[in-house]
């Protein structure tokens, strides 16, 4: 779970103080426990989606003000591929055509004696 930093998680608690709400007023104007609140504004829980946006409107802000999107950077070398790579890959021959060649025996079969 990721944790939110401190000054996001006082953004929460004085939105609400500012207001002069208990964490149970505030939490029953939102729509969700007053337990959930209080997990959320002290870090120790992350809300669903759904929830977090109903804290975000009733504060007046927007979801990534309060849990801000962070991620990692791009890997480029993941998905690159070298030259290098494609001679160390295994060579493969065709496979043999259905039936077999004409004149030959099947794989696994002993040849035909005259």
């Amino acid at each position: 779970m990721r944790q939110i930093s401190s000054k996001e998680l006082e953004l929460l608690r004085s939105e609400r103080l500012n207001r002069g709400l208990t964490l149970k007023q505030a939490a029953a104007r939102i729509g969700v426990s007053w337990k959930t609140l209080q997990r959320t504004e002290a870090g120790q829980s992350v809300p669903f989606p759904a929830t977090a946006l109903k804290i975000a409107d009733f504060y007046g802000l927007r979801v990534t003000d309060i849990w801000p999107v962070r991620r990692p950077a791009p890997s480029h070398d993941a998905w690159r591929t070298t030259d290098h790579d494609a001679r160390t890959l295994p060579r493969t021959s065709p496979p043999p055509p259905v039936g077999g060649s004409p004149g030959t025996a099947p794989m696994g079969a002993a040849p035909a004696v005259s």
